[in-house]
């Protein structure tokens, strides 16, 4: 019987803050008792890889420089200069119909829209069959898809030196 039971006829054992004899000749039984099963959390969401730490919906207009951290999706229109460290792994991707204007370093790039303005990408830059880049861009990996357009300049900056054998 829970302390907080409120029917006196109940039969349950006593819980472990019970301690009071059912009888008077009854002893008291101290020994701990098995805790009663906890409710187990609903399973939550548990991306695979990365997570979306910001979302510039489709009808929104950004006007201003944006840092962050983790995976920033833009859907809508960007003016102003986008950054990532490259410690934090930053990913941007930015959806088919969505507009940056700005200059962007980011790791990891997805452009799927039109990005107007100097581009850095040390790890990955994927342009997708809808996206454009116009300004010049510097590179580690480069993904073009069929479609996809660059009106600038293509420097693969960020490649890993030969090391030298001598």
């Amino acid at each position: 019987m829970s302390m907080f039971n409120s029917n006196p006829k109940s039969t349950a054992t006593p819980g472990p803050l019970d301690l009071a004899p059912k009888s008077a000749s009854s002893a008291v039984d101290l020994a701990p008792r098995p805790a009663s099963p906890q409710p187990q959390p609903a399973p939550s969401y548990q991306p695979t890889q990365r997570t979306v730490s910001g979302v510039i919906g489709p009808r929104m207009v950004i006007k201003g420089n944006i840092e962050f951290e983790g995976e920033l999706l833009i859907q809508g229109k960007v003016q102003g200069d986008i950054s990532s460290s490259p410690d934090s792994k930053g990913t941007l991707v930015i959806e088919e119909k969505a507009e940056v204007e700005g200059n962007v370093n980011v790791p990891v790039i997805k452009v799927g829209g039109v990005l107007r303005g100097d581009v850095a990408s040390t790890e990955l830059l994927h342009i997708t069959s809808s996206g454009s880049i116009e300004g010049p861009v510097r590179y580690n990996n480069l993904q073009l898809e069929s479609g996809s357009s660059v009106a600038g300049s293509l420097s693969p900056e960020f490649k890993a030196k030969p090391r030298s054998t001598t």
